[in-house]
């Protein structure tokens, strides 16, 4: 029998993109209340939290690097099975990796996002936050590493 062993490389770009106004409209256009939820004050507050979580993370370095790991890894596995991010050792959830940055942000926001998180509904409370991430795929390679021969 003849077994052989690949390497695959993936070379992605992650842009880290500003929560606009116009990336708002945009998101919530999808939803049949579109109209109220733009004239909405707690939808700008609401805005105005996800670019405070967006704006910490940008300058904790470490925090940022994981979480950028683990956007990749995320966006890599629902193409494919969940054995990348075991490999590559990032079995934090993002609500994980986000705690440092969280617990520096002013006590309101911590607070609100605390509970996102204790409620399961951290994502759906930083949407925007995690669109902000921009992952593009910019090139694919795959070698032979090895070769061997089994009998």
């Amino acid at each position: 029998m003849l077994l052989k062993q690949y390497r695959v490389i993936l070379e992605f770009t992650l842009d880290v993109e500003e929560i606009t106004k116009d990336a708002v409209h945009l998101a919530l256009r999808r939803f049949a209340n579109y109209e109220q939820l733009v004239q909405s004050p707690e939808t700008w507050e609401h805005v105005e939290r996800q670019r405070r979580l967006l704006k910490a993370l940008l300058a904790n370095q470490a925090v940022l690097q994981r979480c950028v790991q683990k956007v990749a890894v995320s966006r890599l596995e629902s193409w494919g099975p969940k054995m990348v991010a075991e490999e590559l050792g990032i079995d934090e959830t993002e609500e994980e990796i986000l705690r440092p940055v969280i617990d520096g942000l002013n006590d309101e926001d911590a607070a609100f996002f605390k509970e996102a998180i204790e409620h399961g509904l951290f994502y759906e409370n930083a949407e925007h936050f995690f669109h902000s991430f921009i992952l593009e795929l910019v090139g694919a390679t795959i070698e032979q590493v090895n070769l061997k021969r089994q009998l």
